[in-house]
Formats: C-alpha cells, sequence, structure tokens
C-alpha cells in the first residue's frame, strides 16, 4: 500500500513539472529576444530555426538581453528534469523492480544526462570555456540510452498500453537520428539546415506526448 501511495504521488508530481516545463518553455519562447543560426538579426523567438539552447542565452544572438528567458529556460530544464525525467530513468520498469543490471544502466546513463544538461544551461548562460557540442552530444546521448532502457522495460510489461510502447519507440527511434544528424553538423561535412532544430523541437513535442501517456497510465510512473 505504502510503495502504491509513493509511485501515485510521483505521479502526480511528474504532472505538475510536466505542466510547468510547457508552460515555462513557452514563455521563454515569448521573452526571447530574437536571433537564430539562421538569422542572427530575426525578432522573436522561430520555432524551427531556435535551438533549444539558444533560449538560455543570457544574451540573444541578436545581441539583446535576454536574461528572463534565460531563467524561465533554465527553470523549465530543472523542474523537467528533477520531476519527470530523473524519476522515469530511476525506475525504468516501475514498482516491479526488473532486471538488477538494466536499472542500475539507467539509473547511471540518466544521472549523467541530468548533470550533463544542467551543467550545459550554466555553460550556455554564463558562457563557460567548455566545449558545448559535445556537452549537448553527451547529454542527449545518455539520456538516449537511460530512455531506451525505460522503453524497454514498457516492451516486457504487458499492462502498458500500446499507445505508451508506441511513443516510446518514436521517441527513441527520431532522437537517435537527430544525433546522428547532429554528429555528422558538429563533427562532419554535412551543412546545418533548420531540419536539426525543427526535428529537434517536434521530438519534444512526441516526448512530452509520451510522458503525458506515463504519468496518466494506471500503474505507471513517472515510469
Amino acid at each position: 500500500m505504502q510503495g502504491g501511495t509513493h509511485a501515485q504521488v510521483r505521479r502526480w508530481v511528474a504532472r505538475g513539472c510536466l505542466a510547468a516545463f510547457v508552460l515555462l518553455m513557452v514563455a521563454s519562447m515569448w521573452a526571447y529576444p530574437g536571433g537564430d543560426q539562421f538569422d542572427l538579426q530575426h525578432d522573436g523567438h522561430r520555432f524551427f530555426h531556435n535551438f533549444i539552447c539558444d533560449l538560455f542565452e543570457s544574451e540573444a544572438l541578436n545581441g539583446k538581453p535576454n536574461g528572463l528567458g534565460a531563467a524561465l529556460a533554465g527553470l523549465a530544464v530543472l523542474v523537467m528534469f528533477l520531476g519527470v525525467l530523473l524519476p522515469l530513468w530511476w525506475y525504468p520498469f516501475g514498482e516491479n523492480g526488473g532486471p538488477r543490471g538494466l536499472v542500475i544502466f539507467a539509473r547511471s546513463a540518466g544521472a549523467l544526462s541530468t548533470a550533463c544538461m544542467l551543467l550545459m544551461c550554466v555553460e550556455v548562460a554564463m558562457r563557460l570555456p567548455i566545449e558545448h557540442a559535445l556537452l549537448a552530444l553527451t547529454t542527449a546521448g545518455a539520456g538516449l540510452v537511460a530512455t531506451i532502457a525505460v522503453v524497454v522495460g514498457g516492451l516486457l510489461q504487458p499492462q502498458r498500453s500500446w499507445l505508451d510502447r508506441g511513443l516510446g519507440l518514436a521517441v527513441v527511434i527520431s532522437a537517435a537520428a537527430n544525433i546522428i544528424y547532429f554528429v555528422s553538423v558538429e563533427f562532419g561535412d554535412a551543412k546545418l539546415t533548420p531540419v536539426l532544430p525543427g526535428t529537434q523541437k517536434l521530438i519534444a513535442v512526441v516526448l512530452i506526448a509520451w510522458l503525458s501517456v506515463r504519468t496518466r497510465a494506471s500503474g505507471a510512473q513517472p515510469a
């Protein structure tokens, strides 16, 4: 009974944090003064052209101050990772436990992704001398590995709905493709196009949809 109560509390916390994340990110986009990799002087935020990381900049790419937008984006990431994603990765099989090795694997990768994401927010806002592309790649890669463990856990649980499983697989496949494209642009010869930041946002939408399903499913945790 106590474990069920704790799981229910985690679900409600995850729902609240997920809603807060969406609202904070929308507010951050609204507050962003402008500028992106394709047009530094463009006014305002462009959904399919700005990277999510642009929102963390204390000075927007068009040179205008972005203190409010950066604070909102940083808070959004904080509630998302600590209130939704880290608990998801910490309990990849929910209250059912699951293979110990896979659980430890998910927790380790999830903790690494969370730490790198928080560091990346600070790095962008304060313009620290840290390689941004490598930090972003580590954040995304570790998060993908941890999410794969969660999706595998969902596939092994018959009570999970087909929508839950399908959205989870969609998140994993699309995120992996986006990471490959990112690597080809940053470390290869591929040309940067709006496809990269655009698909980044679409993946975020699919992720939010999946997390919404999981936090409302019977027996589901923020995992």
